[in-house]
């Protein structure tokens, strides 16, 4: 079911939504832009868009994934208020500049970032780590110190169901997802994840507008949620 699942979704991202959503950017967009299938995942298109600098070798690439997937929850949902950046800068530039998105609720992303940190706690030390995996942890440090935490910590259910629902669709045995629970659920990485993780979060700070936390100060954050929903 799952491998049907992935084909369908991979149709319709690289058929008839790739269309869908090359033609309104046609009609709007007045630059040369490209919009193409990932060669690495069908299931996301990759939005390449002209800039004024080359950044082809910065951490931050200049292109826009737009990762739809099949596998994913996307509840419980709330509506949010948004903005781009660009607006903060130029506010005449957009007109009102905001507008009213449903996003995945504080607390469903509290713990979707919960289970990787444990994830990755449990996966092989031969194993290299991945790229960009630092922001998880950047992630999970600001959302401690966000009112997500009272929120998560009151839907302990929540976390139950997502560990589940990772185990099934992103079957991993040695994740460990049975254990990702109060008492349980690892996030403190150790030593030598933590050098790799620390080299990773030097690139990735310019991602972050303004000051960027110290990964020292990450990890004191998720250290002591650790200490907090294990004891």
């Amino acid at each position: 079911m799952l491998q049907e699942l992935q084909e369908a979704a991979e149709a319709e991202v690289s058929g008839p939504l790739l269309a869908e959503i090359q033609a309104a950017f046609d009609a709007n967009l007045d630059h040369d832009f490209s919009l193409t299938v990932d060669p690495g995942d069908a299931q996301t298109l990759l939005f390449a868009y002209p800039s004024l600098s080359d950044r082809s070798g910065g951490y931050v690439k200049p292109i826009v994934r737009f990762e739809f997937g099949a596998r994913g929850v996307h509840l419980p949902v709330e509506v949010r208020g948004i903005s781009p950046y660009v607006h903060q800068t130029f506010p005449d530039l957009l007109g009102s500049g905001g507008v009213d998105m449903k996003v995945l609720s504080a607390e469903r992303t509290f713990w979707e970032k919960a289970t990787i940190l444990h994830m990755l706690c449990h996966q092989d030390p031969a194993k290299p780590l991945a790229g960009r995996m630092s922001r998880h942890y950047c992630d999970m440090a600001q959302l401690i110190g966000h009112e997500a935490k009272a929120r998560a910590l009151g839907s302990l259910n929540l976390l139950e169901q997502v560990a589940h629902h990772k185990s099934v669709f992103f079957k991993a045995t040695w994740a460990n997802y049975e254990d990702a629970k109060p008492g349980s659920l690892r996030l403190t990485p150790n030593a030598d994840l933590t050098s790799a993780l620390r080299r990773d979060y030097s690139g990735m700070r310019e991602m972050i507008i303004g000051d960027a936390p110290g990964f020292d100060d990450i990890l004191g954050a998720i250290e002591a949620f650790d200490a907090e929903i294990n004891s």
